[in-house]
This record gives structure tokens, sequence and C-alpha cells, in this order.
């Protein structure tokens, strides 16, 4: 497995993850206004989180030989399991989940069981799909990928119709990461110039709008298509607003929200909790303003920083194994 250097951060991918983020943790997570299309948004927006993921993950990663596969499961497992397992840890502590919950999402197989897990199964998810990456990337075709996605696609929703297995959402997000792996090597571009024609977001509008009008009408895996159809929709508009962002955030603050995602998501319903316990208004006004004006910014300051500190001690370590690997030789 080769890395790929990026030489520069990119921006529209940036501004994808501020809004994907605040979204989640801002709105749906903080005051959550419950209707058909802000379900079938979240959705979108969660699916967004996996595009983005593939495409980086594809964009980065080229795999030479399978002895090399190793070393991406290493730098994954360092990039996000520890970060999670203090986070379920936590969960555990403050009562959010219990023991059997706890156990069987730290060796990730809720998604399969399946068990409920609060916020945190998106996690449990985005490692299952990181498990099976060396599947699509090696010896990469599109060809192959779409006819592997499919398989996977299939074999999941029949184990869940004949066991009661598998979450519905390991099939129905592992689309958009696909997509994303298919993206990043249809083209140079991270995001590709053909993803903001007008025709194709006037098409992609039409169909999730199609989408909406079917949303929770008919069978669970009717539904799983019909939820897809509207994220894969969505990816072209949401490429589109991204560059409306750039223009109107600066983008130092898109870089330091994106920045702090990863922490953002795995801490803020154990800060929002704390900061409930601390300060709680009966006045749903003065709760709005509590929240959204202190308690979410300080969310992602906090997160910047544990996230800046974690990389920190990520790479001294990797630099202290340099020497060894080398004597190793």
């Amino acid at each position: 497995m080769r890395k790929e250097s990026i030489p520069n951060r990119n921006i529209e991918i940036d501004a994808l993850r501020s809004f994907a983020i605040l979204y989640i943790v801002g709105f749906w997570h903080l005051h959550p206004y419950y209707s058909r299309f802000t379900s079938l948004l979240t959705y979108c927006v969660l699916g967004l989180f996996l595009y983005i993921s593939g495409l980086l993950l594809s964009t980065q990663y080229r795999y030479d030989k399978l002895g090399n596969i190793f070393h991406y499961y290493k730098r994954r497992f360092f990039r996000i399991y520890p970060l999670f397992f203090i986070s379920l840890t936590v969960f555990l502590l403050m009562g959010i989940i219990d023991r059997d919950t706890y156990f069987k999402s730290a060796f990730l197989t809720n998604m399969l069981i399946p068990k409920h897990l609060m916020t945190l199964w998106f996690i449990t998810m985005l490692g299952i799909f990181y498990l099976i990456v060396p599947l699509f990337l090696y010896n990469y075709s599109c060809w192959k990928t779409i006819l592997l996605m499919c398989l996977c696609w299939a074999g999941l929703v029949i184990i869940h119709s004949l066991t009661g297995c598998i979450d519905l959402r390991l099939p129905m997000y592992l689309v958009p990461f696909v997509l994303g792996i298919m993206t990043a090597r249809s083209s140079a571009i991270i995001i590709n110039s053909a993803m903001r024609s007008r025709y194709l977001q006037g098409l992609c509008g039409a169909v999730f709008l199609v989408a909406l009008w079917q949303y929770s009408v008919g069978h669970e895996v009717t539904q799983l298509i019909v939820v897809d159809m509207a994220i894969v929709s969505s990816i072209p508009l949401f490429i589109s607003l991204s560059g409306l962002l750039t223009k109107w955030l600066p983008s130092q603050l898109l870089e330091f929200i994106s920045y702090a995602s990863f922490v953002m998501y795995l801490s803020h319903k154990i800060l929002f909790a704390l900061s409930g316990k601390l300060y709680h208004s009966l006045n749903f006004l003065t709760q709005v303003f509590y929240y959204g004006c202190f308690v979410l910014p300080a969310t992602i300051v906090l997160s910047y920083f544990i996230q800046l500190v974690y990389d920190k001690l990520i790479t001294v370590r990797r630099d202290l194994d340099v020497p060894q690997l080398r004597g190793a030789k």
C-alpha cells in the first residue's frame, strides 16, 4: 500500500464536513424537529459523511501488494478506535448504555446482531466499512467495485430477511461509501466538476422529491431502496452547497470545524448531558440560547484541541516505531 500525498487541504471537503457535523450535532441531536423531510435529510447527511470517508480513503491509498494491507489496518485502528473506545466507556459509566451493549459494541458486532447503540453506532459501522475497504481498492476496477457492492448489499439484506440479524443501515450506508471510492478513482479532482452540472442537479432534485414522496411507505426493503435513492441524489446537491459555503464562510473556520468533527461526534452526547446537569431551564428559548451560543461552540473548541493532542500523540508513537522497524531490517 502506498500512501498518496495530498499537497493542500481541500476546503470544499472541509465545508461538507462542517455542514454535516453541525446539522447532526447542532440540530438533529440538540433540538430535533421530526418530520418526513428532516428524517430523510438526516439519512442523507449521514450518507454524506460516508461518501467523504470513502472518497478520502480511495484518494489517499493505493494497494500494491497484499502484505501491506496490514499497515492500512494499523493506521485506521489508531485513527479511530482508541477515541471511540474512550467515548464508549464513558457512555457506560454515565449509564447511557448497558454492559451487554458495551461489550458487543467494543468488538464492532452491534450492527451485525443487531444491538441498539445510541449515536456511536455510526462509528462501529464506519469501522466495519474500513475493514472491507481493501476488497474494493485492491486491483481496483469500476465494474468490480459495482459488482462487489451489489453482492454485499443483497447479501446483507437477505441475511436480515432470513435471520433478523444485520442492521439494515449497513447496506443502506454502504452505497454512499462505495460511491465515494468510485468518485475518487474516476478523476484526479477530488470533487468532480461533472457533479456541478445544473442538469444533473435538477435530475437529482427530482429524484430526491420522488424519494421524499415514497418515504415511510411500503416494505422495509422498499424503504431501504428509497432512502438510498435519496442519499445518492443528495450528494451533487451537497457538493453545490459546499461551493456556496466556501464563498460565504472563512476557510479557517471551515477547517477548524472539519478538523474537530470526529471528536465532536464522539463527545457531544457526553458534553450535552454534562451541560444539562450544569444548567437547565424550563424555558425552551433559554435552552436554545444556552446550547446554541455556549455549549455547542465550547464543544467545537474542546473537540478541536482533543483531536490536536491525540494526533500529536499518535504521531510521536509512529516516529518512535520507525527506528525499531529499521533496526529489525
